[in-house]
């Protein structure tokens, strides 16, 4: 359901965005469609994995296909960028006031909600070393607003930058102090951010199983203790009867 909304989304961008053609160029429109492709691959591959191995769990694979290690690359690097997507529109971009359209809620709060909601319920792992992936991700994205500043490209208002924050023409210190928070800060931080959600979800996870198995354990122990007792209430009316 997520996938199939996410793709209803990239498609509506096409013809909503006031943007045109130039929304390529926007990191939040780079996020939506790459999250929108990891949904897809989770789609399917979970789809996959049940018709293959529903009626066989013992052989159930332990390594990871190429397609899955793909996956959990886009994984790493959508949930990291839908977070700073949302954080530097509503704390740098947004102004008090100003209307929010339905594309802009939905690629700027509800796909990091999604992103948040989905690492809490899902079992695909948060690895702290792969902190990297979200550095290099934020590293393409200035590479390509300087070749683009470079090449003379211009954003939607007829400026030349594609985010204000990031103008190497009129502010080029502002530009770099950005882009080295981008990749040698945020995206390390908030990849330990979505660390420690992935621990809690865990932490929860095994408590809960503890539980489970100890309810379990008990009703075992209950069941086998009333077994005994009927046996020997059984025994002890044979021992009657034979009297």
């Amino acid at each position: 359901m997520i996938a199939a909304y996410l793709v209803f989304l990239s498609i509506y961008s096409g013809f909503a965005s006031k943007h045109g053609v130039k929304v390529f160029i926007y990191f939040t429109y780079w996020n939506l469609y790459l999250c929108s492709l990891t949904f897809i691959m989770k789609a399917y591959h979970a789809w996959q994995f049940y018709q293959k191995y529903r009626d066989n769990k013992e052989k159930r694979p332990t390594d990871l296909s190429t397609g899955m290690k793909f996956q959990w690359v886009l994984y790493n690097i959508t949930c990291s960028g839908g977070i700073i997507v949302a954080i530097l529109y509503w704390l740098v971009l947004y102004h008090p006031g100003k209307t929010t359209s339905f594309l802009g809620i939905n690629t700027h709060g509800v796909l990091a909600s999604i992103i948040l909601m989905d690492i809490f319920i899902t079992a695909i792992p948060v690895r702290l070393l792969h902190a990297w992936m979200s550095s290099v991700y934020a590293a393409l994205f200035s590479m390509f607003c300087f070749f683009y500043w470079q090449a003379g490209g211009k954003n939607t208002k007829d400026k030349p930058y594609i985010y204000s924050v990031i103008d190497f023409s009129n502010n080029w210190e502002m530009a770099l102090i950005c882009i080295f928070s981008l990749i040698f800060f945020m995206g390390p931080l908030l990849h330990t951010f979505l660390f420690c959600i992935h621990l809690l979800r865990r932490t929860i996870y095994n408590r809960m199983s503890c539980l489970n198995r100890e309810k379990t354990l008990l009703h075992e122990q209950g069941h086998n203790e009333n077994c005994e007792m009927q046996q020997t209430s059984d025994k002890e009316t044979l021992n009657m009867n034979s009297v």
